[in-house]
């Protein structure tokens, strides 16, 4: 299968309504996980009486699901360094696939906590976060953080670490609230083109109309636009239907 490969990545806002980001509060994993985990818990009352085998119990409550797994920071060069991540406006973002002087193991677990790990001023409390990683949207809090330093360099600095993370759901409703963000013709989106990907295509998932094709190609000041280079960038501004 060809085309750039999807990384996960963890947005923070303001509240469980995912309506509202906290500035360039994104922060894209170097290398995805090998395996996550979603767990799932029933919390009963009730007490077996002795002398018995068994017991119906009652019911109380469901607690929210968690997630969890495990990621890798590393500045060996034995995976691709890290990225840089630009936001293009208020609701978009692009990588930038190239060194960020000065960046470390320790800076970028930094950045990591201050996404996952900043106190909220106004609410008093961490930021609400959206994992997204293919079909996996998970909107949540952070319950957990575990880093683990494994390698270090010879002044003692650490050049690889684990991270092991659990999150808690606080909206079960977050992936589709992503979905229909992405599918609303009044933000600005940016996405990268893919092999196989035409502007009509590209229209059409994101303005539900082919038409919108012309007027992102004149807002992008593209001239090839029926040939779209794989790895190229493009931005689909709100769109009034009259201008179509």
């Amino acid at each position: 299968m060809s085309g750039q490969i999807t990384r996960l990545y963890i947005e923070a806002y303001t509240s469980s309504k995912f309506d509202k980001k906290i500035g360039e509060g994104v922060f894209y994993i170097q290398a995805n996980p090998e395996t996550y985990a979603v767990s799932y818990a029933v919390d009963y009352k009730g007490r077996q009486s002795r002398g018995t085998s068994s017991f119906d119990p009652k019911w109380d409550k469901t607690p929210p699901r968690k997630l969890t797994f495990e990621f890798l920071f590393d500045s060996t060069g034995a995976i691709p360094t890290f990225d840089q991540v630009r936001m293009a406006d208020q609701n978009a973002y692009e990588i930038i696939t190239e060194d960020i002087p000065g960046e470390t193991v320790e800076s970028k677990i930094q950045s990591l906590e201050y996404v996952v790990f900043k106190i909220d001023g106004k609410n008093h409390k961490p930021n609400h976060l959206l994992i997204v990683w293919g079909s996996l949207v998970f909107g949540c809090c952070l319950e957990s953080m575990n880093v683990n330093y494994k390698l270090f360099d010879n002044q003692g600095a650490p050049i690889r670490a684990t991270v092991n993370a659990t999150f808690v759901e606080v909206n079960r409703d977050a992936k589709r609230i992503y979905e229909d963000r992405f599918q609303s013709p009044d933000i600005t989106h940016a996405f990268t083109v893919k092999e196989g990907n035409t502007l009509p295509l590209m229209a059409e998932n994101v303005y539900g109309d082919t038409a919108y094709y012309i007027a992102v190609a004149q807002a992008n000041k593209l001239i090839q636009f029926r040939n779209l280079k794989a790895g190229s960038s493009v931005i689909f501004p709100p769109i009034k239907k009259q201008d179509v």
